[in-house]
């Protein structure tokens, strides 16, 4: 008779057949828009609602129509990339302004709202960890006001710096954003960016530190690591917005869970083995640990590619079993093969 041990033992192969019948991809065309008492329309791209085995994370992409605002509520933390549109948002009382390609932190508990103040359908990507908060008996979201049309502004007063009074980052601007060329930066560099990349050596048994590798042509740091830009997220993270250019691939690697949101271009990855197509508008779930992928970019203009991951990567998963699952790289970015 099977015993805990015995069915702990199955953990693996179980935790294996569940991602094999899990999505990889979903597209724009394949969402099914709602309207919540938060947002007059809404989408759920990756989470297990919709067949996605993220770790406890949930992606979705918003909208609010020129002269409306989003409902107003509290929960966890929750990280926002403005996809299109301008406005701001008003998080635990105070006014923080963006405009397109900005990526905004609200904290856990945080009261927030969104403003558009433009002419344009403001659309918005975003992540938050509501599943593993409840699978830990604190998954809270509270509804405090609804969505709707804006007949004033408030009288919020407005951070200048897109900090709020305990110094953390709430929002950075796209002209604050720091976009780095892989081409022009030192080997010390990259291995930061990368954080602890290594190369495998198919004739070792471990792998080998790799020191000037290169991953994707171009990366701009968003939260790229607690710390970096002012944020202090720890749940939930948009840490770059990175790609290649037309008729680049970026290098093969292997690291723990990933999400990419295609902003611009398109192309397809090779993903455990697997060729998966993607477009702008569409979300790639790439599964951890260490499901080798690389990215090829087969259209007519830079391919941008939005990563997310969840706090469980970055904060806690890949520092701690770092040596049973390293990062590691296969191969470096470069030009396509016809």
């Amino acid at each position: 008779m099977a015993n805990f041990y015995d069915e702990w033992l199955e953990f693996w192969d179980a935790s294996n057949a569940n991602k094999q019948a899990s999505r990889a991809v979903i597209h724009e065309e394949e969402l099914e828009w709602v309207e919540t008492d938060q947002d007059s329309r809404t989408a759920l791209m990756a989470a297990p609602e919709n067949g996605f085995a993220t770790w406890g994370s949930e992606y979705m992409i918003s909208e609010i129509a020129p002269g409306w605002h989003s409902g107003k509520h509290e929960h966890g933390e929750e990280a926002i990339y403005i996809v299109e549109g301008e406005g701001f948002s008003v998080v635990n009382g105070v006014k923080y302004e963006w405009n397109k390609h900005s990526v905004l932190w609200m904290p856990f508990g945080s009261q927030h709202q969104h403003f558009n103040t433009g002419t344009e359908t403001v659309r918005y990507f975003s992540a938050m960890a509501l599943h593993i908060e409840h699978w830990m008996g604190m998954g809270k979201l509270d509804q405090l006001d609804l969505k709707g049309p804006t007949d004033s502004y408030g009288d919020a007063s407005l951070s200048t710096t897109g900090f709020d009074a305990q110094e953390r980052r709430i929002c950075l601007r796209e002209e604050e954003q720091e976009e780095i060329t892989l081409d022009d930066v030192s080997p010390e560099e990259m291995a930061e960016i990368s954080g602890e990349a290594v190369e495998v050596d198919p004739d070792g048994p471990r792998p080998t530190q790799m020191t000037n590798h290169g991953h994707r042509d171009f990366t701009r740091r968003l939260m790229d690591r607690p710390g970096k830009n002012g944020f202090q997220n720890k749940e939930v993270e948009i840490s770059t917005l990175m790609g290649d250019q037309v008729g680049h691939h970026g290098g093969k690697h292997a690291h723990m869970e990933a999400v990419l949101y295609i902003v611009a271009g398109e192309g397809y990855s090779e993903v455990g083995g697997v060729k998966v197509p993607w477009k702008k508008g569409s979300l790639l779930h790439v599964q951890g640990p260490q499901t080798p992928h690389q990215h090829f970019n087969t259209g007519d203009e830079r391919v941008e590619m939005l990563r997310a991951a969840p706090g469980m990567r970055f904060n806690f998963m890949q520092r701690i079993a770092k040596e049973r699952f390293p990062y590691l790289w296969y191969s470096h970015r470069g030009v396509n093969q016809s």
